[in-house]
């Protein structure tokens, strides 16, 4: 189902999806997997969630991020990086960034076990 078809009845498919979760009958669908172009011209899998459980991925990092991102970043946030980037040792920064592509690592991890 589009989003736009699931936001044709928003309400009464939220109303649904609560339901679910709160009678624990709710399970996430199998991702379908496109492939995308790279720059080489070689093609890497992504991963396409259904909407409800994208919903759901969402919810659940919200609750988890009020409860435990204030334990593990005390006093770190966007403003404290941005502050902290104005220091001068930032300032003259000559460093690297580095981006890396690692071949067919998705399909590497073990998704069961990982479910389970």
């Amino acid at each position: 189902m589009t989003k736009a078809a699931y936001g044709e009845h928003l309400d009464g498919n939220i109303h649904n999806l609560i339901l679910r979760i709160r009678r624990r009958t709710y399970r996430q669908k199998t991702a379908r997997i496109t492939q995308i172009p790279k720059e080489d011209g070689s093609q890497r899998p992504l991963a396409i969630s259904y909407i409800e459980d994208k919903l759901v991925q969402l919810a659940v990092r919200d609750i988890l991020s009020r409860i435990y991102e204030p334990l593990f970043l005390p006093g770190l946030n966007c403003h404290a990086a941005l502050k902290a980037l104005q220091q001068p040792t930032y300032r003259n920064w000559n460093g690297a960034v580095v981006e890396i592509d690692i071949r067919q690592y998705f399909n590497t991890i073990p998704h069961i076990e990982l479910m389970n």
